[in-house]
């Protein structure tokens, strides 16, 4: 109460939203810290507040990297298990049912690999991702 300077009605009623939801308050005020402090994502919040920026991004890109190619595995082997028990006729009798599950098997993969790349897609193609990165806008300034 004295170190956030607030009367006792808010610090009950922060009290109060604190008790209701626990981790969506702390989710809330981290938030609301990594604003003030001019981050625009937990990832630039992560890597600003390290003693090595180099590293942590690394380490965030690989843990990336890797949680998307275990999605892809997980969605691979998902779609391979209706692919063979469609070719038993265990489920899909039509062929245009393994047509559209093919197509999106391909657009799901592409979108993997684009963001796993730090790549979008827009109506004009593939571009880079359009997040920023401070440390490579300061090097720029820099310059």
């Amino acid at each position: 109460m004295k170190q956030k300077k607030l009367s006792r009605q808010d610090a009950e009623k922060r009290y109060g939203t604190f008790l209701v939801d626990p981790d969506g308050f702390a989710l809330r005020a981290g938030e609301k810290a990594m604003k003030e402090d001019g981050y625009k994502n937990w990832e630039e919040a992560a890597i600003g507040r390290s003693k090595d920026p180099e590293a942590t991004r690394v380490r965030i890109q690989e843990f990336k990297k890797t949680s998307q190619l275990k999605a892809l595995g997980v969605i691979s082997i998902f779609i391979a298990a209706l692919l063979y028990a469609s070719a038993n006729n265990q489920t899909f009798k039509k062929t245009s049912q393994l047509k559209a599950l093919g197509v999106i098997s391909i657009f799901i993969a592409a979108l993997l690999y684009a963001s796993a790349n730090n790549q979008t897609y827009t109506l004009t193609g593939l571009e880079d991702s359009p997040t920023t990165n401070p440390y490579r806008d300061f090097k720029k300034q820099q310059e």
